[in-house]
């Protein structure tokens, strides 16, 4: 059975004025897609406007499986999702993605690290390990991809893969400290990787 899924998603178009739909993942898993999470394209994290082409950064949740990684499950939601701790969405996706077999073998260590949909890009593109152990220099690496900005999302606890919460305290710290460097993403392309 396929794990990754897309489905349907639907946005008012502001320029057009008129409300479009087109296809979103929903669930990516590298082991069948790895090039959607390659480079990222429309339907990871925007879609375009078929008439007009303007860009809309696709606000519903999506469940990223890359084991081995060092954030093997990531959940990326809007950020109206994060403002309210443990984002609602990670228990159905999870259920979806554990009904069509991702978790058989136990091949994910860890727990569900929720972020910005919209910054699923530059997440992909970056090394995450090294990020970690120095977020001041990811910070500062990231300034020159836009205008200084600090995102505001109170997202700091991280889900488990069967939909509770973590502490504050765990391993699992480091959405706090993206959502910390003050940066913004620009909204037109994704990074491309080094």
């Amino acid at each position: 059975m396929t794990i990754s899924a897309r489905v349907p998603y639907t946005w008012h178009c502001e320029p057009c004025g008129r409300e479009r739909t087109a296809s979103a993942w929903r669930i990516i898993d590298a082991r069948e897609r790895a090039d959607v999470l390659t480079s990222p394209a429309p339907g990871v994290s925007w879609l375009d406007c078929p008439v007009c082409g303007t860009r809309t950064h696709i606000e519903a949740p999506l469940l990223v499986l890359r084991p081995g990684r060092v954030a093997p499950l990531l959940l990326a939601v809007s950020v109206a999702e994060l403002q309210h701790g443990a984002p609602p969405s990670a228990p159905s996706l999870l259920e979806q993605a554990g009904r069509a077999g991702a978790f058989v073998g136990r091949v994910f260590l860890g727990q569900v690290i929720p972020l910005p949909r919209r910054l699923l890009p530059y997440v992909l593109a970056r090394d995450l390990e090294r990020d970690l152990t120095d977020p001041e220099a990811a910070c500062r690496e990231l300034r020159p991809e836009g205008e200084l900005r600090r995102l505001r999302t109170t997202g700091s606890s991280s889900v488990s893969s069967k939909g509770n919460a973590r502490t504050p305290g765990s391993r699992s710290s480091w959405p706090r400290r993206w959502a910390a460097c003050p940066a913004t993403f620009p909204n037109s392309s994704a990074p491309t990787r080094n």
